[in-house]
């Protein structure tokens, strides 16, 4: 039951002709391996996956311009929430540092 919890909370498409090869090894070696383990591993196991990176289209990275998707699943839906994450809120509200820039 742990294992379908874990593979559902980091949930891919599968159906995809590009991500379908890379499920069973998602499944495998990132949710199986790490279930029952440390949960910094098992992040680290699930951005590292093939079938993770071919989700959220990794293949658009580059320096001058890195695919923030990860960064975003990671913040907003599996450690802090939606509600958590400052893009939920008015762009008037997001609280500021001493120059002006958002922080949080």
């Amino acid at each position: 039951m742990l294992v379908e919890f874990w593979h559902d909370h980091f949930n891919i498409y599968a159906w995809d002709y590009i991500a379908a090869p890379t499920w069973a090894a998602f499944h495998r070696d990132a949710i199986r391996a790490h279930a029952l383990g440390n949960f910094r591993a098992l992040l680290g196991a699930v951005a590292k996956s093939p079938a993770m990176l071919v989700y959220l289209d990794n293949w658009t990275n580059h320096v001058a311009g890195p695919n923030e998707n990860y960064d975003r699943e990671l913040f907003e839906l599996h450690t802090m929430g939606r509600m958590g994450y400052l893009g939920v809120r008015r762009q008037a509200d997001v609280p500021k540092d001493a120059l002006g820039r958002p922080v949080g």
